[in-house]
């Protein structure tokens, strides 16, 4: 018999554009609670100009998404483990946020930062994510891991030893046309 207890819950990567960090921290951490303890948390930059459009929110260019994504991520991590969470940024505030109850999981409900850019998005993930989610020929995805280990490197986490897990997209160039060609 399967036991549900043990499926994982979450979308792959919810675009940070959409909602201000603090509530989506406290929407992930009920939903952590109310799970106990499954949830997948993924947050990227977004990248797709139509959701933006059709939502209704306006597109900021590509450096300005990350800019408040890394903010958004260290926010996120606030709201998940200070009692009253505070942060100062240029995009993004929080004074004494209080977030209860926090998520089941320790020391933080997982963090999986969605994207592979290499100068930014992979150092935000060597330097605040438990997971990442890359994509590509099997060559590319070994550049990005090795990347990521340079960027772990450079902020002092181990690699080997606490690396962020990886979370493939395949690694056929177009999955759709070799799914159909079989």
């Amino acid at each position: 018999m399967l036991d549900l207890r043990l499926i994982r819950i979450g979308q792959m990567v919810t675009c940070n554009g959409y909602r201000n960090p603090a509530l989506l921290a406290k929407m992930a951490s009920t939903v952590d609670v109310l799970s106990h303890g499954r949830l997948n948390f993924g947050i990227g930059a977004g990248g797709f100009e139509h959701e933006y459009r059709a939502y209704g929110y306006d597109y900021p260019d590509t450096p300005d998404r990350l800019r408040h994504l890394r903010e958004a991520v260290q926010m996120i991590l606030a709201m998940w483990t200070q009692e009253e969470a505070a942060f100062e940024g240029k995009y993004y505030q929080v004074r004494g946020a209080i977030n209860q109850p926090k998520g089941v999981q320790k020391p933080h409900i997982p963090l999986l930062i969605g994207g592979g850019g290499e100068q930014v998005t992979l150092k935000l993930v060597a330097q605040y994510g438990d997971a990442c989610n890359i994509s590509g020929s099997l060559e590319t995805i070994q550049h990005k891991f090795d990347v990521l280990k340079k960027h772990c490197e450079a902020v002092g986490r181990d690699y080997i030893t606490e690396p962020p897990a990886h979370l493939l997209g395949s690694p056929i160039e177009n999955p759709r046309k070799s799914f159909l060609d079989i």
